[in-house]
């Protein structure tokens, strides 16, 4: 019959002068805290310009979701409404709904029929700092890390490369990103030596990521030369 869930109703009746007593389980509702699912703003970077940020910064929040502290706590205000005031460095900001902070959370499992979740409070890391961009024609090969939305966040533009054959031609870039184990996952990285080669000694800056040798990865062909 039931009883044996942590949720349950009895049920009781007299019935010609006889008790009868039931006990059903009731599915136990999936609690969980405050999500932060509907909250798109990822973490931010502010270029300072004579220690001051554009206002009002440019932030994704829905309806109803507060931070804490507020930008206005850690920013100051000046003559150019337009324009506050921050010292460089990095803040963490708490989102809240209703005075909640939102969490991040996923369902762990159920006991007895009730839901646990694991839950850790979202946290938007705001970077602000002096960041003088080069005018440089970046081309970016992505790896295991995406830091696609990182560069753009600070104001370069870069173009994605997704694969390279013997056309591609890497003379349109002055600089090139390669990302962590790229050369394991991107179709003809790992033979595209000599290219690199070629564009390095050409005068172009090539900078990778971590790589490993089990993925692609052939110091014998990509090392600089000696």
């Amino acid at each position: 019959m039931g009883g044996g869930s942590a949720l349950f109703a009895g049920i009781s009746a007299d019935i010609a002068g006889r008790r009868y007593q039931a006990k059903l389980d009731i599915d136990a509702p999936a609690l969980k805290p405050a999500g932060a699912e509907d909250l798109a703003q990822k973490d931010l970077i502010l270029r300072r310009e004579a220690g001051a940020v554009g206002w009002p910064v440019p932030l994704d929040l829905p309806q109803g979701v507060t931070l804490d502290p507020p930008l206005e706590a850690i920013t100051t205000a000046l003559p150019d409404p337009a324009r506050r005031a921050i010292a460089a460095g990095r803040y963490d900001l708490v989102p809240r709904r209703d005075g909640r902070a939102l969490v991040d959370w996923q369902e762990a499992g159920r006991i007895e029929g009730r839901a646990l979740h694991l839950a850790a409070p979202r946290i938007l890391r705001l970077l602000a700092l002096d960041l003088a961009l080069p005018e440089t024609r970046l081309g970016y090969i992505a790896g295991s890390d995406d830091s696609l939305p990182w560069l753009k966040a600070a104001g370069f533009a870069p173009e994605r490369l997704d694969a390279i054959t013997p056309t591609t031609d890497l003379r349109r870039f002055d600089s090139l990103l390669i990302g962590s184990v790229a050369f394991g996952m991107v179709e003809g990285l790992a033979r595209s030596g000599p290219q690199l080669r070629a564009f390095v000694e050409g005068g172009g800056n090539l900078v990778t990521l971590y790589q490993r040798p089990d993925q692609g990865w052939n110091g014998e062909t990509i090392r600089p030369r000696g």
